[in-house]
């Protein structure tokens, strides 16, 4: 998946913490770097594209990674609490015994991984532990001391590198999240759909006749003078009945 992932370790080589009998040989043998342990086992999974460790420093290298984890290493050694008597009895007996008499001494490593996103955001913690018991006998301690430390390292790194593989549907979502947020950003922004523009308010009736002008009254139409009847002369008197008005004019 297309993860990059940045690993730092903040005891990459641990001191064992020992008791009982046998733990200065234990604690003396050799250190165990369970840092670059881890890291090579995690690309060797395949489980992300690119591993870092140690992450440099920079500003550019930090921007290029998509996960961070956080890891913290313990490594612990328990001698036989039965050692001093099984080699009392194996001395009295003249060593006798010795073919038959077996010590066990048990190696643990312990790792707790905490998983960020680049923002600092937790995503998950992991939390492994291994015990193994190295059966050996007199005159094989060294080796038990030599390679039980590193047996236990192994296992207890494999451990963890296992819990991750089983969140493998977690981390490709991830991915896919990733992958699509420059897709998103890719994508221009549709303009806002245009808007109506808002009609001026309706002044009342009453500012609406005072504010709209007033036209002007049109001026009378002139009438045209009537014609006169002309004057008709005056009919002369109908003539009398009466015989003076027959005389003389």
């Amino acid at each position: 998946m297309a993860l990059r992932v940045g690993f730092e370790a903040e005891n990459p080589a641990p001191p064992i913490d020992s008791s009982g009998l046998g733990g200065v040989g234990a604690t003396q043998a050799q250190s165990v770097d369970l840092g670059s342990m881890f890291a090579d086992a995690l690309r060797d999974s395949r489980l992300f594209q690119d591993v870092r460790y140690p992450v440099p420093d920079t500003l550019e290298a930090r921007r290029g990674i998509d996960l961070t984890m956080n890891a913290s290493f313990k490594r612990a050694f328990r001698g036989d609490p039965a050692k001093a008597g099984k080699a009392i009895v194996t001395g009295l007996l003249l060593c006798l015994p010795m073919p038959f008499v077996v010590y066990e001494d048990q190696h643990s490593a312990s790792g707790r991984l905490a998983v960020n996103d680049k923002d600092g955001k937790w995503i998950k913690e992991y939390s492994q532990t291994a015990d193994l018991t190295a059966v050996w006998k007199i005159f094989s301690e060294g080796r038990s001391y030599r390679e039980g430390p590193r047996a236990a390292a192994r296992a207890m790194v494999a451990q963890l590198v296992e819990a991750l593989i089983a969140d493998r549907a977690l981390y490709e979502k991830l991915s896919r999240d990733k992958d699509a947020k420059p897709a998103q950003a890719a994508q221009p922004p549709e303009p806002p759909e245009p808007q109506a523009a808002a009609e001026p308010p309706q002044a009342p009736a009453s500012a609406q006749a005072k504010a709209e002008p007033q036209a002007a009254p049109a001026p009378p139409e002139a009438k045209a003078p009537e014609p006169q009847a002309s004057a008709e002369p005056a009919r002369p008197k109908a003539p009398s009945q009466s015989w003076d008005d027959q005389l003389l004019p």
